[in-house]
């Protein structure tokens, strides 16, 4: 778990080089204001701390954490 503009740092560089899964949280602004995706890094966007736990818990456990954002679940609506 990262600040979502804290992604330039060596380690960080590093750990993304290796597949390790990060997890880049919205609400914490740095002054770095080095973004994932301008170099390169594939990091699973989140709003919060407690957004970035569960989806930390749902990547251990098998579930694909974008499958629980509310905008990309399907309403029981449109299945019945």
């Amino acid at each position: 778990m990262v600040p979502e503009s804290a992604c330039g740092g060596s380690a960080l560089l590093s750990w993304g080089q290796r597949g390790t899964k990060i997890i880049a949280v919205a609400d914490n602004q740095t002054r770095m204001q080095v973004y994932p995706g301008e170099v390169g890094l594939s990091a699973c966007p989140v709003s919060s701390y407690l957004e970035a736990i569960g989806a930390l818990v749902a990547h251990r456990t098998g579930i694909n954490p974008q499958a629980l954002r509310s905008g990309d679940v399907l309403s029981l609506q449109h299945l019945l």
